[in-house]
């Protein structure tokens, strides 16, 4: 008797077509299965909510998917001047948005790489920038309007002076604020001293 393999599915938004499949589904060991991305294989295995498949061909030989993109896609890029000349980040925001549908488990492995950062250069220079905006003399700024400050620096660095929003960005400022921000001091007579009484 084949082995029945078994997961619970809790996927789709509420109303969707998917989330009326929603509930234990069933397909029995080496049946084909057809995955959206992947395509057509046979299942292997269940791994905690996910079908291991085994990639098939029309004939049901075994296909090493990611390895036929990856060559395909890498004489591609090879074979046109134009591609090769783009820069590392270029060359792969340009694939991404005109090829994703032609690679997709590549590319999906690409956006993971390219997420992972290869240094910590990047995370110190959020450290370094957190320092230089929250001095000592600033020590009570909050965490919020340090993140705004962080956020704004980063972000719009590259504007031109006249671009800057400054009233809207004090303004809302004002409003984070509240009754914990400053407030102009109230005028108070001046103190007198004895020996100043003394005198008249």
């Amino acid at each position: 008797m084949p082995t029945t393999l078994e997961w619970l599915f809790e996927g789709g938004a509420d109303g969707s077509q998917l989330a009326a499949r929603r509930g234990t589904q069933r397909v029995y060991f080496g049946d084909t299965v057809i995955d959206e991305v992947m395509g057509e294989g046979k299942a292997l295995r269940i791994e905690a909510a996910n079908i291991v498949m085994e990639m098939t061909n029309a004939d049901g030989e075994k296909t090493e998917v990611v390895k036929d993109q990856w060559e395909e896609m890498g004489g591609e890029i090879l074979s046109e001047p134009s591609l090769m000349g783009l820069k590392y980040h270029d060359l792969w925001a340009r694939t991404l948005l005109l090829s994703s549908d032609e690679y997709p488990l590549v590319l999906r492995l690409v956006v993971i790489s390219l997420i992972v950062p290869a240094d910590t250069s990047e995370c110190e220079r959020i450290f370094s920038l957190m320092n230089d905006i929250k001095t000592a003399e600033r020590a009570r700024m909050g965490q919020r309007n340090l993140k705004n400050l962080m956020l704004w620096h980063r972000m719009a660095k590259d504007l031109k002076a006249q671009d800057v929003p400054v009233m809207a960005i004090l303004k809302e400022f004002r409003a984070m604020a509240g009754e914990v921000g400053r407030r102009p001091h109230r005028a108070q007579n001046p103190i007198t001293y004895e020996y100043e009484k003394n005198r008249q």
